[in-house]
């Protein structure tokens, strides 16, 4: 199974890779990153797992911005979790995905 994780906190991407053992995961410490590896390995991924707060919001983007890139390269089947402790926001995102069919989406916690 491939999993990204987008997040800007290194011991984010401990925990969620000390939850999902034996799965091939991509660390993604930005939305550049991310984007680099959706638009290289489209529809190869399993499961996504979403901060919001990425840092300096004006410079960084937001998981809301990933969340828009990421509907047009994954399929229905891929699994999304939104872990960020920005509750509104992430409720938000979870709300996004539903709007475009998604349904295998969960607000998580790492």
């Amino acid at each position: 199974m491939h999993a990204v994780i987008l997040d800007d906190l290194t011991e984010r991407h401990e925990q969620f890779t000390d939850q999902n053992p034996g799965c091939d995961i991509t660390r993604c410490y930005n939305i550049a990153q991310f984007v680099h590896h959706l638009v290289t390995y489209p529809g190869h991924i399993d499961l996504v797992s979403l901060d919001h707060d990425l840092g300096d919001e004006s410079v960084t983007g937001n998981g809301f911005d990933a969340a828009k890139v990421l509907v047009n390269y994954i399929d229905y089947k891929t699994e999304i979790r939104v872990h960020s402790f920005n509750t509104p926001k992430a409720m938000a995102m979870l709300e996004f995905f539903e709007r475009f069919g998604f349904r295998n989406c969960r607000l998580a916690r790492l």
